[in-house]
């Protein structure tokens, strides 16, 4: 069912929600700032989230193991996506990203192979700053279409706007793709030397 949290809530505690298997949608009051890590960690049912705005904080792990898990919404809060934070989710196929983020640290969608759109509410050249933080074993991120703008507003344009595939192949004629599967050794190196200092 609906799992609300409501106004008188500020901070979701680290695991709180967690094998919570009954839940399949959850509604987020305007009032909460922060979820620590693993608040929906084991929430096997749980198939939409929509963070608001008001979310400036996720710790890492938070949706890991939600396997019904298909759309996320991150709101426009966020400056960080954390460590594997949706990390073995098989069915999520949809992730929407704020233009505040400025970090997707070590592989926040690992082992989520159906993710193939991500909409990034910022433009394209904030996207390509944002996929130097990005891990080269990201193959995820790597592979999805991303959508400049937000689905909800897309939807009124007519879905078809802005389509970026950063993997190399796209079923898109759209003139505006751009290949980003050649990745240079320095931005490689970069990744590689994020983790090291994120993992010591």
């Amino acid at each position: 069912g609906t799992f609300i949290i409501p106004d008188t809530v500020t901070s979701v505690g680290e695991q709180a929600i967690r094998h919570c298997t009954e839940i399949t949608e959850v509604i987020i009051s305007d009032s909460i700032k922060e979820f620590k890590p693993g608040s929906f960690m084991d929430c096997t049912s749980l198939k939409k989230v929509v963070f608001p705005d008001t979310v400036t904080k996720l710790g890492s792990a938070a949706f890991m193991n939600c396997e019904s898990l298909e759309y996320v919404d991150f709101g426009k809060g966020l400056k960080t996506l954390p460590a594997a934070c949706c990390s073995k989710c098989p069915n999520l196929t949809t992730a929407v990203i704020g233009d505040k983020i400025s970090t997707l640290y070590l592989v926040p969608f690992l082992e989520c192979p159906s993710l193939k759109d991500i909409y990034f509410t910022g433009d394209e050249g904030a996207w390509d700053k944002l996929l130097h933080t990005v891990s080269p074993l990201d193959t995820v991120i790597k592979n999805a279409t991303v959508h400049f703008g937000h689905p909800d507003d897309m939807q009124f344009d007519g879905y078809g706007s802005g389509l970026v595939n950063v993997g190399g192949s796209s079923d898109s004629n759209d003139d505006s793709s751009v290949d980003y599967s050649d990745a240079t050794e320095d931005s490689q190196r970069s990744s590689f030397a994020l983790i090291i200092v994120l993992c010591c």
